[in-house]
């Protein structure tokens, strides 16, 4: 093993030797937060800790605490812009992304890459964090594609978790399962195109998920995978889009599969 690797090895190691640790620091603020009331300094410094684990774990390669943190980074933002942390139910879910990170962080420290049930258990919470029974991938820029992706989604119940780098997306897309994708073809660091692609090649849960291409350009010779889709960002968007969401709700409902992208 050369320097470089063995050092690389020996942060990864110490990383996961302080997981649990923080992990308690996290149930600490929690539980002050839960006694003590909620206001921007302790929820700015929950939001921190949890976002630099996020980092710290896709560094190391411990991809399942970076899908932990993603979600619960998106729990905080969803109660912060509507109310309180301090309710009951809500301090039980983040305790509860706690305890799955704690869990994660035992079978990493042992080597193990078996997270099935730690998977099962992050979508049954995601069920509990967010009101929409569907998830969507959104991958845009501009805001008026924005705000009109966000009123059809909205519209049909879905939660839209947005993002607007096409490689950050495709990393995000790979640890977490989402009912649909759209995406924008021209985006920073990743192309559209590209990333469904990956996707599709990848063996994630976002390997048959619905994705839908947006693009201003209709003279562009695109392919992409069977059964996703092509949408031109002109007057037709809305009407479109608002159809090809409704269609893809309903191929989920018919075919009896989960929601959140579970087979």
């Amino acid at each position: 093993m050369d320097i470089v690797s063995n050092l690389l090895l020996q942060l990864r190691q110490a990383y996961l030797s302080e997981l649990p640790e923080r992990a308690d620091e996290l149930e600490m603020l929690i539980l002050e937060i839960k006694n003590a009331g909620l206001n921007a300094d302790r929820f700015n410094d929950l939001y921190r800790r949890i976002h630099s684990l996020k980092g710290s774990g896709g560094t190391h390669g411990a991809h399942i605490i970076t899908a932990i943190c993603h979600s619960f980074e998106d729990f905080l933002t969803s109660i912060n812009q509507q109310t309180s942390l301090q309710s009951t139910a809500h301090i039980d879910i983040a305790l509860n992304f706690v305890d799955l990170l704690r869990n994660a962080a035992l079978r990493l420290k042992n080597n193990s890459d078996d997270f099935g049930d730690i998977e099962v258990t992050l979508n049954e919470l995601r069920q509990k964090a967010f009101a929409p029974r569907y998830s969507a991938l959104v991958v845009v820029h501009g805001g008026a594609i924005i705000s009109i992706v966000g009123q059809v989604l909205k519209n049909h119940g879905c939660r839209m978790v947005l993002m607007k780098d096409g490689f950050h997306a495709l990393g995000r897309a790979l640890v977490e399962p989402f009912d649909m994708v759209i995406t924008s073809l021209e985006l920073p660091g990743l192309n559209g195109s590209a990333m469904i692609s990956a996707l599709k090649l990848a063996d994630c849960h976002n390997k048959y998920s619905r994705c839908i291409l947006l693009t201003a350009n209709d003279n562009l010779p695109l392919t992409i995978p069977t059964h996703d889709f092509i949408l031109l960002k002109n007057s037709s968007l809305l009407p479109e889009l608002n159809k090809l969401i409704q269609s893809i709700i309903q191929e989920h409902e018919s075919s009896g599969k989960l929601s959140n992208g579970l087979r």
